[in-house]
């Protein structure tokens, strides 16, 4: 592997990326997860292109396409806990959309990692729960490490198994805010 300036700037922008996508697991607000996603992924689509992995690249693009789907739903229809048939919609589409990209970008089977973190995160959103979201964030990161051991992103190596930990302090929190609040309402009763 050669430091190059195209290597050096796809492992700083990546390290950005990551930096915002680790404080999401510690946010409590859907829509405000989405729109730190939202400039995250543009971000990572920067340094996969320096990297020169176009299927890491367009995978984050469908990350781009569900915040935006995702977040004009919300304006438009308020916010809903609930799936709804417009919901299975979105998810179809977006999948579709996956599997066209993964069709023309595949190289073989390590950059299918990519692909199997994007889908994973996307059904993390698309569920509607934070507690989901938090959950699953500890197999999508485990994907993108795999991707970016594939890439030899040093970076992405670092900041994915930074982000697992993360992505488990954060669900203990979640869990433990959730008993707490459990207590306190139990009290009161």
């Amino acid at each position: 592997m050669e430091f190059t300036t195209s290597y050096i700037l796809s492992q700083i922008f990546s390290t950005i990326a990551y930096i915002l996508l680790g404080s999401t697991y510690f946010l409590k607000n859907r829509k405000t997860i989405l729109a730190v996603s939202f400039f995250q992924s543009i971000l990572l689509i920067i340094g996969y292109w320096f990297l020169g992995q176009y299927q890491g690249m367009v995978m984050v693009t469908v990350g781009i396409l569900t915040n935006i789907m995702f977040f004009v739903d919300e304006q438009k229809n308020g916010k809903s806990n609930k799936i709804e048939k417009k919901d299975v919609i979105m998810l179809t589409i977006i999948l579709a959309y996956t599997a066209i990209l993964t069709y023309v970008t595949y190289t073989n089977l390590l950059s299918l990692l990519s692909v199997l973190g994007t889908i994973a995160w996307l059904f993390s959103v698309w569920l509607k729960d934070v507690k989901i979201y938090k959950i699953i964030s500890i197999p999508t990161a485990l994907f993108w490490l795999g991707f970016n051991i594939y890439a030899n992103s040093i970076s992405g190596i670092i900041t994915e198994i930074i982000l697992v930990i993360v992505a488990v302090c954060g669900l203990v929190l979640h869990i433990k805010n959730e008993n707490k609040n459990i207590k306190k309402w139990k009290k009161k009763r």
